[in-house]
């Protein structure tokens, strides 16, 4: 029964932390864009 709670608690933050770096870049990614826009004014 841990060995499952533990296998579950590992997926969810191995998880967790993929949807983090997904947003974090893609936000580096607007971050980038809206910087190479103004550097072209």
């Amino acid at each position: 029964m841990s060995m499952q709670f533990l296998f579950a608690a590992f997926t969810l933050i191995w998880l967790a932390l993929f949807v983090y770096l997904v947003r974090l870049g893609r936000k580096i990614s607007s971050i980038e864009k809206e910087l190479q826009q103004l550097q072209d004014r």
